[in-house]
């Protein structure tokens, strides 16, 4: 793991205990609408880089880029997510240089003190042998199980469609419990980035 990266601009959150499953079963859908309390839906794009030799999770969003990476693994595969870096954009060359520092990868040559959306993508992503651009349309599902936060969500990734559902709590035993409760015990576990690399089939080493 990398040392640790000061937030940018980041809200204070509470990290979370994540649970995460794509191509779940549809009765499991069906236990969480009779289980769960609807708490609201959304519909929005944005775009997920991804890095074939790394675990993190980055996304553009609302003109926004997120870092988020993974702090610790628990019991039965739940994921420990912290969002460690937060900027608007235009970013700066400072925040370019701590995202490819969380990658372990060399800086590129950057020839911009500030880089809008398109810049960024173009000239430092695309261009990278290891990075790859993922443009996602998302329909989402909120519930609360159990004071667990659950999502429902399908995706449409580069084009290619895709469902996964995540559950979420400050409390491990408490996400675990809901899991249980939604039959999805017996389901693998798959991070976001790892759900993604999967689904588009890309060549990862990581």
């Amino acid at each position: 793991m990398p040392h640790e990266l000061p937030s940018c601009g980041a809200p204070v959150l509470i990290p979370r205990w994540e649970w995460r499953t794509f191509a779940p079963a549809l009765d499991a859908a069906g236990a969480l609408k009779e289980m769960g309390t609807r708490l609201d839906s959304s519909d929005h794009r944005e775009i997920s880089l991804i890095c074939l030799t790394s675990s993190h999770d980055v996304t553009i969003r609302d003109r926004r880029l997120s870092l988020k990476w993974r702090k610790q693994v628990g019991q039965q595969g739940l994921e420990l997510w912290d969002v460690v870096l937060d900027a608007d954009f235009p970013c700066a060359q400072e925040t370019v240089r701590r995202l490819f520092d969380a990658w372990d990868m060399a800086l590129p040559s950057l020839h911009r003190a500030n880089y809008t959306i398109n810049a960024f993508l173009d000239e430092v992503i695309r261009i990278h042998p290891n990075l790859r651009v993922v443009e996602i349309e998302k329909h989402a599902e909120r519930f609360a199980v159990e004071g667990a936060r659950c999502e429902w969500t399908h995706l449409l990734a580069n084009q290619t469609p895709c469902e996964c559902l995540f559950i979420e709590h400050e409390d491990p035993s408490l996400t675990l419990q809901v899991v249980r409760r939604l039959g999805l015990q017996a389901r693998p576990h798959a991070s976001y980035p790892s759900g993604l690399k999967t689904a588009l089939h890309f060549d990862t080493q990581h």
